[in-house]
């Protein structure tokens, strides 16, 4: 349970709010979690918070990165109040439709854990300043006009559908999960002899793919 933060109020006249925060379509929540209450930051412990305020009216704000902001206006009765949140991929549907394929086509037939690091992966990218800032131009990328950053979008493959795992790779990797340790690439040893690739910092090795920085 998350810290209860005291504002100074006499315990008869208190109400407590208990907040819950979920990412969606993840039972993981590795991602730091701010809440506001009227502009005050709230102690959050494994997506959950408290605190003790006065009755009336409260301004709740929560965020997460990769997730849409919650905005909401309470009003919170004496005692108890309790409330479940959940958070949206900030992503539109395009977006995460075109991640999950790309995960397919790289990964299907892989561990889950190697799923999920190659989400994390093209997470990585966006984060960096070395590669674009939208999940379309990390996966479209290509480099001096002849140099695909992905296989399947040089052979046709990004556009097979993406099964259920795929979709679910790219959710429990935007919640913060991230086997590849730090990764903003991956390949396959027996597919590449690529010197630049081979000469990256390795950062996890999952089933047929090494992952690197």
């Amino acid at each position: 349970m998350g810290m209860t933060v005291e504002w100074e109020v006499a315990p008869e006249e208190a109400a407590q709010l208990s907040g819950r925060v979920r990412l969606a379509n993840s039972q993981y929540l590795l991602r730091p979690i701010l809440v506001l209450v009227n502009g005050k930051k709230v102690p959050v412990k494994d997506g959950r918070f408290e605190l003790s305020t006065y009755p009336g009216h409260v301004d709740l704000e929560v965020e997460a990165k990769y997730y849409q902001p919650h905005r909401q206006e309470l009003f919170l009765d004496e005692g108890l109040n309790e409330i479940d949140i959940m958070l949206e991929p900030a992503f539109s549907w395009a977006e995460l439709d075109l991640f999950a394929r790309l995960v397919h086509a790289e990964s299907a037939g892989e561990p889950y854990a190697g799923q999920v690091a190659v989400a994390a992966s093209v997470l990585h990218r966006l984060e960096s300043p070395a590669y674009p800032d939208t999940i379309r131009g990390v996966i479209y990328q290509v480099t001096d006009g002849r140099y695909y950053q992905y296989s399947p979008v040089l052979d046709g493959r990004i556009n097979l559908p993406a099964n259920r795992t795929s979709f679910q790779a790219v959710y429990d990797a935007l919640a913060g999960w991230d086997p590849s340790g730090g990764a903003t690439g991956f390949y396959n040893p027996r597919k590449t002899s690529n010197r630049w690739v081979r000469s990256r910092p390795v950062t996890a090795t999952i089933g047929r793919h090494v992952f690197f920085r």
